[in-house]
């Protein structure tokens, strides 16, 4: 009998551990910050009102949900008109989305076809070499892809 006593300590703490042990790794909420961080490139070849409208859209939809999401959008085609001052519908939008970190990139390849310089574009247009060669290295960076 006295075996038995001496075990109830022991089967106390073991049972502890254990409990502890399984609260901590099931039982505790994750933090948020403890999520995966988020990258999405869209690819914008369409320059149309709607087509421009809906990428703001769909940016908004995204930093709801996800805000601090890395965004790049990436304009090829007529798409680097959505960039031009004088063809954009949304330059504000732009505005306001480059101020929280959206990144909005114009394809140099499509600029050339269409005789763009940088002056033409919103001031928060960046340019890049080729839009396919951008969205095939976010893509190879773990960025996820959306047309």
């Amino acid at each position: 009998m006295k075996t038995v006593k001496g075990l109830v300590p022991i089967a106390v703490i073991v049972i502890l551990v254990f409990g502890i042990t399984l609260y901590m790794t099931f039982g505790t909420p994750r933090r948020i910050d403890s999520a995966p961080s988020h990258k999405i490139v869209y690819q914008l070849s369409e320059s149309d009102s709607l087509s421009q409208i809906a990428m703001v859209e769909m940016i908004k939809n995204i930093k709801r949900e996800w805000p601090a999401a890395e965004i790049e959008v990436v304009c090829q085609g007529s798409g680097v008109f959505f960039l031009t001052t004088n063809k954009t519908f949304v330059a504000d939008a732009i505005a306001r989305m480059g101020e929280e970190g959206v990144v909005f990139a114009a394809c140099n390849n499509s600029m050339k076809k269409r005789s763009l310089t940088m002056d033409e574009l919103v001031p928060e247009a960046i340019v890049v070499p080729s839009a396919l060669v951008e969205l095939a290295a976010k893509q190879e960076g773990g960025w996820s892809y959306l047309h």
